[in-house]
């Protein structure tokens, strides 16, 4: 019995070195986007105000829809989650494009038709970016006629930053 016992308290000793070597290239990746859909819905189950948050997600009339080729500018307090609608007027892929000019914010693109709220899993997010301080977030996606993109700035530290959805360039 405590040579078993024994046996179980090694394995679980060596677990997490066993466990650290399986990680793929996009493992970081996929705990980057998780981290901050938990803080999301960390910040919408705690006492701390999250601003710009409608209850329906993008699927509340009060959020602001996005233009192709306008920029649309924000300024942000550390933990705002500002929140967009795009809609395609063709099948087309664009880019959308999140540049800070102070401050931390990262950018979020859920599926087609899917209406991000601050309680969403992981999995409703098709893309996301998250470069660190003022560094570009973009992101390429292709849209159905008709169909909407729920987009979100998440800001990590106050500042300011404009958003653009613009057609993607074919590569060369």
């Amino acid at each position: 019995m405590k040579k078993k016992l024994l046996v179980f308290m090694a394995a679980l000793l060596l677990l997490p070195a066993f466990l650290a070597g399986c990680k793929t290239p996009d493992d970081d990746d996929d705990a980057e986007v998780i981290a901050a859909l938990l803080l999301l819905n960390m910040m919408s189950s705690s006492s701390t105000t999250v601003t710009s948050n409608p209850t329906d997600g993008c699927a509340d009339a009060s959020v602001p829809t996005l233009t192709k080729g306008a920029a649309v500018n924000g300024t942000t307090t550390r933990g705002q989650f500002d929140f967009y609608k795009y809609t395609a007027a063709a099948t087309e892929s664009n880019t959308y494009t999140l540049t800070p000019s102070a401050g931390d914010h990262d950018l979020l693109v859920g599926y087609a038709n899917t209406a991000l709220t601050v309680n969403s899993p992981s999995s409703l997010v098709e893309s996301y970016s998250m470069a660190y301080g003022t560094s570009t977030d973009s992101v390429t996606l292709t849209t159905t006629r008709g169909d909407y993109r729920c987009v979100i700035v998440i800001a990590q530290q106050s500042g300011s930053y404009s958003l653009v959805v613009a057609s993607a360039t074919a590569p060369l």
